[in-house]
């Protein structure tokens, strides 16, 4: 729960460039040609990668919370599962066929 809302106060705070801009724009309309400027549109880029950008953190601290209650209740930890990749069993083998 601390993650997700760290998570989304830090993406508010990089898409509330574009909202500000976007009120400005709302509030004193210029001329129709001026409603797709470059500056609009590159704000809204930028605001909208990088909050998408920092969403991915979230599910970063949701592989860490979970890996970590599984060490818990198996006792095995990632680095042990990490090391066994690669790692032929020859009686697991033998077994399946």
């Amino acid at each position: 729960v601390c993650a997700s809302l760290i998570v989304y106060f830090i993406a508010l705070m990089f898409a509330l460039p574009a909202g500000i801009f976007a009120f400005i724009k709302l509030v004193k309309p210029g001329s129709p040609e001026d409603g797709n400027s470059i500056i609009f549109l590159a704000v809204f880029l930028i605001s909208s990668f990088c909050a998408s950008l920092v969403y991915t953190i979230q599910y970063v601290f949701y592989g860490f919370h979970f890996f970590s209650l599984e060490e818990k209740k198996e006792g095995k930890g990632l680095m042990e599962r990490i090391n066994e990749i690669g790692i032929t069993q020859s009686n697991d083998v033998t077994q399946q066929y």
